[in-house]
């Protein structure tokens, strides 16, 4: 019985094991794991959940929100149909931030790398 379950298995931990390291996109120093595309900004997590709460109104998402503190932050909207979009930012060191996007519950490829494009032209 046990070696009836060894192959499922090891394919289940091959998976896991993808969903969990990510995988490089096209655009240069972006990662993507499970819908969530992320890549590191220079600022802190104020000016960078600063940037990105810009950039959510700017593209006239509804329930625009955001917070922020010297460790990380959060910025949420949604699209005209009801679609969430988050902009999560943690603190890497001094000078750096993490930030991660997701659009939806599958994530949404070409909203999240041009949220995180303008993002960086506003930094």
């Amino acid at each position: 019985m046990i070696r009836h379950m060894a192959i499922p298995m090891l394919l289940a931990l091959g998976v896991m094991s993808l969903a969990l390291t990510g995988c490089r996109t096209a655009a240069p120093g972006v990662t993507s794991a499970a819908g969530t595309y992320e890549t590191q900004f220079h600022g802190s997590p104020e000016k960078v959940t600063e940037a990105a709460k810009a950039v959510l109104e700017e593209m006239h998402l509804t329930k625009v929100n955001s917070k922020w503190t010297n460790i990380d932050g959060l910025v949420t909207g949604e699209t005209a149909q009801g679609t969430e979009v988050q902009v999560k930012v943690n603190r890497k060191d001094d000078k750096v931030s993490a930030v991660a996007v997701r659009v939806g519950y599958l994530g949404d490829k070409d909203m999240s790398l041009s949220i995180l494009e303008k993002i960086k032209a506003k930094l």
